[in-house]
């Protein structure tokens, strides 16, 4: 089925007559271009892709098919959050991927970092559209392995390949075409996400999840690398499965609904739209989902291919997930509902097998060799007609 979907999906990006346009959000801190190279050159095969800074000018982002705002490290501004608030109300589709705790990775070099948390300014904006981000840390037992140094008695250093119950492997969901079929999808320090309210427009489907032996833990806190060699004790990984990311779909209301939008923007006389056109979202709690590690070997940056671990040189399924999370908020023609169809193969009747297996060879041995000859005596009938007919 997967085979299908591919195959008909770049029979349509080549043959549209429209080419969308896809864009990143800049100017708050999220990912440069470098570290989302990889889903950007493959999101290129479908989709024309820019990047730009909103600037808080009104309809900056309105001929963008979707936006992705990946992991924001800066606060977005009022200016900012109503233009996109106002894209989505006119029917925009946006990615999110952010989390509220941050986390220094790189400081684990030196054996340990700490974990702070560090409140989204759009926590208000998601939540009037039916989710919560949460301020927590995943623990999940399955998880990624990391390379652990260890010195033995006589002073010979190995590393050693050890769970790393901060690197979650996720889950996705077998029931939606989004996710059907995907291999796990690699994650560090992800977070959960809820989801909230009681908007019967608004539909919920939960995307990644991690494992039953899962739970969380709250900044701020002190990582080390120590803990990768503690067990944790039986029991204490019980809290899962816990959602990471969830699409929304339907009519959302405007967190600007009761607001004086028009003091934010500068203009007294500004209208703001308080309920969307059919529209939908994905959340994901977690930046770094969509961050392709880069190789910076002789000085050249060069990108690494998105959700390939390095250690074990395995790949994850973080690339398709993220490019079928962009097809299926931009598809028109809801190609994409072909990935939800399931080809069952049909057992054959062992007992009829059993007793015509010898009928059947004989038809398969014989009729070939009666049809070639049937059409060899038509063709020379006809030959011959044609032959008396000339003379």
């Amino acid at each position: 089925e997967g085979l299908e979907y591919e195959i008909i999906q770049a029979v349509a990006a080549a043959t549209a007559d429209t080419v969308h346009t896809v864009a990143f959000i800049e100017g708050h801190g999220e990912l440069d271009e470098i570290f989302v190279a990889d889903l950007t050159l493959e999101l290129a095969k479908f989709y024309n892709i820019d990047r730009g800074v909103i600037g808080g000018r009104r309809g900056a982002i309105d001929k963008y098919a979707a936006i992705i705002v990946a992991a924001p490290q800066k606060p977005m501004d009022e200016r900012d959050k109503f233009v996109i608030d106002q894209y989505i109300m006119n029917g925009g589709k946006v990615l999110w991927l952010a989390e509220e705790v941050k986390v220094d990775a790189d400081s684990l070099i030196a054996g340990s970092t700490v974990a702070l948390y560090e409140p989204l300014s759009t926590a208000d904006m998601l939540f009037r559209y039916g989710v919560r981000i949460n301020p927590v840390i995943v623990q999940d037992a399955d998880c990624m392995l990391i390379p652990l140094k260890v010195v033995n008695p006589g002073g010979e250093v190995q590393y050693v390949p050890t769970p790393w119950v901060y690197y979650p492997l996720l889950r996705p969901s077998q029931t939606h075409p989004i996710t059907r079929n995907l291999n796990r999808v690699k994650s560090e320090f992800a977070g959960t996400i809820d989801t909230v309210g009681r908007d019967q427009g608004v539909k919920k489907s939960i995307l990644l999840t991690t494992s039953p032996e899962a739970r969380t833990v709250m900044p701020p806190l002190v990582i080390s690398l120590e803990e990768a060699d503690e067990m944790i004790p039986d029991g204490m990984l019980n809290a899962g499965p816990l959602n990471v990311a969830v699409l929304l779909e339907g009519t959302f209301s405007s967190v600007f609904a009761n607001r004086m939008a028009g003091s934010i923007m500068g203009d007294p006389q500004l209208v703001t739209v308080t309920e969307s056109r059919p529209t939908k979202m994905i959340v994901v709690a977690d930046g770094d989902i969509i961050r392709n590690e880069v190789s910076w070997g002789g000085g050249n940056p060069e990108p690494l291919t998105l959700g390939l671990d390095r250690y074990t040189m395995q790949t994850f399924g973080n690339k398709d997930f993220l490019v079928n999370c962009i097809n299926y908020l931009v598809d028109e023609n809801e190609l994409i509902g072909m990935r939800s169809r399931e080809l069952k193969p049909r057992l054959l009747d062992q007992t009829r097998i059993k007793e015509q297996r010898t009928l059947w060879q004989v038809v398969n041995t014989l009729l070939p060799i009666l049809l070639i000859i049937i059409a060899g005596v038509i063709w020379n009938a006809l030959r011959r007609r044609r032959y008396i007919s000339l003379k």
